[in-house]
C-alpha cells in the first residue's frame, strides 16, 4: 500500500532558477549615486535650454531692432548709471527728455525739459541769440558775399547746380551756415525714404516728422525767410550714385512736408518759391561735431524715441563704444537740413 507522499524536493539546479527569475521580475532601486548623477543632468539640461531661450529671446529683439531702424540700446546713454521706463533706457539725469527749439516748457502736461543754453520764455523753449546778430555776422557776410557772386545779386534766380558746386568747394560752407540758430535737421533711417516705388512713410511717422515742423514758430520763420536752403545728404561711399539719389529723395520728401505746412494758397505762395534744394549726395561728409553746434536748433527724426536718441547721442558721442557711435555718424549724415536765411544778399566783395 502506498502510504502518503512527502514534499517534492527540487534540484539544486531548479532552485537557482527559480530564485534568479524572481530576483529579475522584482525592481530594484537606483543607488543614491545615479541619483545624484541624474539630477545633475537634468539641472545641466534645463540650465541650459533656459541659456539657448534667453540668447534666442535677445537675438530676435535686436534684429528686430536693425529692421526697424531703431537706435542702439547704448545711443541713447552712456555708460553711466541707467533708469528704465516703458522700455526706454535714458540718462539717470535725463529722464524727462531735453527740450527741441520751440517745445512747450514750463507748463501743465510738458513732455521736456528747457535746459541751458536753451531758455524758456512764454512756456517756449527758446534757443538763446548767437552774437553778432546772424546777418552781420563777418563770416556770414563772407559766404553771403560769395553766393551773391554765384547767384548774380539774387536768391530768386540763383541756379541750383552752382550752388551745390559751391556748397561742395566752400571749405566754411557747413560751419558757417551753423550760425542761423532757426536751422532744422531732418533725420532718416537707413535706406529711406526708398528708391523704388514702394509707399512710404507709414502715415505714423510722415504725421511726427509733420507736427514737429508745424509750429508757429516755424510757419513765421519760413514765411519771413529770404531763402530757404534745403540741403539733403547721404552716408556711404561719394562714388555710389545710390547715395546721391538718396539725398535727393530725401529733398523731396521735405519739400512735400513743407508744402503740408504752406497748407492754404498763400501760405504756400510764401515759402515754396523760396525754397532751393541741394542734394549732396554723400560727396561731403557732415562730422558729428558740425551737428553738435546745431543742438539748439531742431533736431527731428521719424520717431520721438529717436528724437531722444540721436539728440544724446551727438551729446555723448565721445562715450559711445564704436558700433553707438557709427549709428550716430550714419542717422547725421541721412539727413535734410532746412535753413531759413532771413539775410539780404550784400554785393559782391562786401
Amino acid at each position: 500500500m502506498a502510504g502518503e507522499r512527502g514534499p517534492k524536493v527540487l534540484p539544486a539546479t531548479a532552485q537557482s532558477v527559480s530564485t534568479i527569475e524572481v530576483q529579475a521580475s522584482s525592481p530594484q532601486r537606483p543607488s543614491a549615486e545615479e541619483v545624484r548623477q541624474f539630477r545633475h543632468l537634468l539641472a545641466v539640461t534645463i540650465t541650459a535650454g533656459v541659456t539657448l531661450g534667453l540668447l534666442l529671446f535677445v537675438a530676435f529683439r535686436l534684429l528686430d531692432a536693425w529692421r526697424r531702424g531703431d537706435p542702439p540700446a547704448t545711443a541713447v546713454a552712456s555708460a553711466a548709471s541707467l533708469e528704465c521706463e516703458d522700455g526706454e533706457c535714458l540718462l539717470e539725469s535725463q529722464t524727462i527728455p531735453r527740450c527741441g527749439d520751440g517745445d512747450t516748457c514750463d507748463a501743465e502736461g510738458a513732455q521736456c525739459l528747457c535746459l541751458a543754453p536753451m531758455r524758456c520764455v512764454d512756456r517756449s523753449c527758446n534757443a538763446p541769440p548767437k552774437e553778432p546778430p546772424v546777418c552781420t555776422d563777418p563770416e556770414v557776410r563772407k559766404l553771403l558775399s560769395e553766393l551773391s557772386v554765384k547767384c548774380k545779386g539774387n536768391f530768386d534766380t540763383c541756379p541750383e547746380d552752382d550752388l551745390q558746386n559751391f556748397a561742395i568747394s566752400s571749405a566754411t560752407f557747413d560751419s558757417t551756415l551753423a550760425r542761423f540758430d532757426n536751422s532744422i535737421t531732418v533725420h532718416f533711417n537707413h535706406g529711406t525714404p526708398p528708391l523704388d516705388d514702394r509707399a512710404w512713410p507709414p502715415e505714423e511717422i510722415r504725421q511726427h516728422y509733420l507736427a514737429r515742423l508745424d509750429t508757429p514758430r516755424n510757419r513765421e520763420i519760413l514765411e519771413e525767410a529770404k531763402v530757404i536752403l534745403m540741403i539733403s545728404r547721404s552716408s556711404g561711399n561719394a562714388q555710389d550714385k545710390k547715395n546721391l539719389f538718396f539725398s535727393q529723395v530725401r529733398g523731396r520728401f521735405v519739400r512735400s512736408l513743407l508744402g503740408d505746412l504752406a497748407n492754404t494758397p498763400d501760405a504756400r505762395s510764401r515759402i515754396m518759391p523760396k525754397v532751393k534744394s541741394l542734394p549732396l549726395g554723400a560727396r561731403k561728409v557732415l562730422a558729428v561735431s558740425d551737428l553738435h553746434e546745431r543742438l539748439g536748433n531742431q533736431v527731428i527724426t521719424w520717431s520721438a524715441k529717436t528724437d531722444r536718441a540721436l539728440r544724446q547721442g551727438i551729446e555723448e558721442y565721445d562715450s559711445l563704444g564704436p558700433s553707438q557711435q557709427e549709428w550716430v555718424r550714419k542717422i547725421t549724415n541721412q539727413v535734410t537740413f532746412i535753413i531759413p536765411i532771413n539775410c539780404e544778399l550784400p554785393a559782391a566783395g562786401q
